[in-house]
């Protein structure tokens, strides 16, 4: 949606690409105050006041 790739990704958070490329890949969960920041930019950019909860249900399966 904001047309950014995982490197300038990584660079907004201030992680390395592979940091967040493991995050992108389920091969590692960010720690709680860097996810906090992404869950932060998806409300920014989806313009919603909350995830909805059928979103954070198919994030889980989905890192599952």
């Amino acid at each position: 949606m904001l047309g950014l790739t995982q490197t300038k990704l990584a660079l907004k958070f201030g992680v390395s690409f592979a940091a967040f490329n493991s995050w992108w890949t389920g091969k590692s969960n960010p720690r709680p105050k860097m996810q906090a920041l992404i869950d932060e930019l998806f409300l920014e950019v989806t313009g919603q006041k909350t995830i909805p909860s059928d979103q954070l249900t198919a994030k889980k399966q989905a890192l599952e």
